[in-house]
Formats: C-alpha cells, sequence, structure tokens
C-alpha cells in the first residue's frame, strides 16, 4: 500500500476518533435531578442525614419538609412560630427549638 494512502486513512480515522470522543462524551450516564422543584431559594435551613434524606426549612411560611433521595417529597410540617433545626443525626426524632416561643419541639 503507498504511503499516500496510509496518511489519507490514518487522517480519517484520527477525525473519526475525534467526533467518537466528542459523541460519547455528550452523553451523560445519570439522570440529572432538577433542583428547582424543590424551590430552594427560599430555604433556611437544609440538612441531610445518613439514609440520603433531604430536609428543608423555609422561613417564609414556617415549613419542615422532608424528601427522599429521589427528590420525592415524604412529609411536611407546618408551624405558627419560627424554629430552629438543631440536627437530623437521627430521622426518627429530628430537635427543632424557638426562640419566639422559648420551646423545643421533637418531630
Amino acid at each position: 500500500m503507498p504511503v499516500f494512502y496510509r496518511n489519507i486513512i490514518y487522517k480519517i480515522l484520527r477525525i473519526l476518533h475525534l467526533i467518537l470522543i466528542l459523541v460519547f462524551c455528550s452523553f451523560s450516564a445519570q439522570k440529572a435531578i432538577p433542583l428547582d422543584t424543590l424551590k430552594l431559594k427560599e430555604a433556611k435551613d437544609m440538612l441531610a442525614d445518613d439514609y440520603g434524606n433531604l430536609y428543608i426549612y423555609k422561613s417564609k411560611d414556617f415549613s419542615f419538609t422532608k424528601y427522599d433521595s429521589l427528590g420525592k417529597q415524604i412529609g411536611k410540617l407546618m408551624f405558627t412560630v419560627p424554629y430552629k433545626v438543631q440536627g437530623v443525626q437521627n430521622p426518627l426524632s429530628v430537635p427543632l427549638f424557638s426562640e419566639n416561643a422559648q420551646e423545643t419541639e421533637i418531630c
């Protein structure tokens, strides 16, 4: 095979290789979850536990919402006074403290 044809084939393979790399890199292996559906701009506190659950406290409407690892809402509590989340180490009992009412609540 003449050198001329080898050079043409080599250049074509390099271009094909580059195109394949660009095509494979453009595909995503994971599904992106849009976090805008959770409306995180309104959130005052956002915490996560060891099981992948997400806890969001919104001070705008005093709501405390729990989401699973896929973004599906599991539960929601509405309070009449503002609370501060103390921690979520144990997802079965989440302590909250209200400075206005000077009381502690466990939910």
